[in-house]
């Protein structure tokens, strides 16, 4: 005979499965957008790395706040849950959002705003310089999310 145990989860425990749900969604994202897609590959003509870039915005934009404003909530909602109590990694997982949402703010929105107003036949001067200087702070963005993320996972045990 099969029983069925009810297991009625506190909503602190809840609360945390959704929070390592969203902060693994962003971590995965960061990384297969960074260290899977990358920037276009370089050996495609000039035209169709912007034409690659524009498509990647589009998508791109709309899925980052969608997986950063809930992993957001929730980290700081935790941290208030258990207050004093919480502990370094709480803040650290906060402290690594603010980077990731900072980088993003600063670096890359104004970047790919611009990106999808650029003609892939007539690109403006110097935006692959511009694209490279946005690329080195986008690591650390990556990094940002996963390391959240692991303290995320580090501050349940």
């Amino acid at each position: 005979m099969l029983v069925v145990h009810l297991y009625v989860m506190h909503p602190a425990d809840v609360t945390q499965y959704f929070e390592l749900l969203f902060l693994g969604l962003l971590a995965g994202f960061e990384v297969a957008v960074h260290y899977g897609i990358g920037t276009p590959p370089s050996a495609l003509p000039e035209a169709s790395q912007i034409v690659v870039r524009q498509a990647m915005v589009r998508r791109l934009r709309i899925l980052a706040p969608i997986l950063f404003l809930p992993s957001f909530l929730l980290a700081v909602l935790i941290t208030i849950q258990y207050g004093r109590s919480a502990g370094r990694l709480r803040y650290t997982v906060i402290g690594m959002l603010l980077v990731w949402i900072g980088i993003r703010i600063v670096r890359t929105v104004p970047v790919n705003s611009a990106t999808l107003e650029w003609k892939p036949n007539a690109p403006p001067a110097g935006w692959r310089a511009l694209v490279e200087r946005t690329e080195r702070f986008h690591v650390i963005a990556a990094w940002a999310a996963i390391v959240a993320f692991l303290c995320s996972i580090a501050s349940t045990f």
